[in-house]
């Protein structure tokens, strides 16, 4: 009767070499898939942060100016110009950092009785701070758009782009040199540039970089009487 022969040194060292490169490469796999996931995780968050950014910077462009009473806004050739919208603020601050809108929060928010005034509570403010961005509520106080440490945003500018348009067609007299005259047609235009980033991995941005023409165009200037 023969006795079972078992595994020599060598063939039990040769047998642990394989399973442990065999190892080595499923956990090297599975931590790629980890990282792939993790940052697709990241690049998704980045995204989303920038769309509703950018939603909600829409939504109140869009409002800008808005006045319970425009039609005292509007020029004519009787009584030239019109009184001026007192909710066509928009401004940016010199570096481009912050951006002020303002709009009739009585007509907004349906409550009428529009004083035609620009009061605290008719004013919204976008702000970049320390890797976020900031909006002014009506409330007067400041929340963040973002959580700097899940996603920063790095750039953040906004300019108003101003155009005048001469309107010598206007005027059933000519100006001969009158100051301001012919009227002009004032148009802005928004553009505000941003770039947020995941906080843990700089390599994952997304740039936002939008333009849109202002719904507060005005008449500078006047015909002759």
């Amino acid at each position: 009767m023969k006795c079972a022969r078992g595994l020599t040194l060598v063939e039990l060292l040769v047998g642990l070499t394989i399973g442990l490169i065999l190892l080595a490469g499923a956990s090297g796999l599975m931590l790629g898939q980890l990282r792939e996931h993790r940052q697709l995780v990241q690049e998704t968050q980045v995204q989303q942060d920038v769309r509703a950014i950018a939603a909600l910077l829409r939504r109140e462009v869009a409002t800008a100016g808005a006045w319970g009473d425009p039609a005292h806004g509007a020029w004519s050739s009787q009584h030239g110009k019109g009184r001026p919208n007192p909710y066509a603020l928009v401004d940016t601050s010199p570096d481009g950092s912050s951006l002020s809108l303002a709009a009739s929060h009585s007509l907004l928010q349906g409550l009428g009785n529009d004083n035609h005034q620009l009061d605290d509570e008719d004013r919204k403010v976008f702000r970049w701070r320390a890797a976020a961005l900031e909006f002014r509520t009506d409330g007067g106080r400041f929340q963040p758009l973002n959580d700097p440490a899940s996603v920063a945003i790095r750039h953040f500018e906004a300019r108003v782009e101003t155009t005048r348009h001469p309107q010598e067609g206007l005027c059933p007299k000519a100006c001969a040199g009158r100051p301001q005259c012919p009227p002009q047609l004032v148009t802005r235009t928004l553009r505000v540039r941003l770039t947020a980033e995941a906080a843990t991995d700089p390599r994952i941005q997304h740039p936002l970089d939008w333009r849109t023409r202002l719904d507060t165009d005005h008449i500078e200037g006047s015909c002759p009487p």
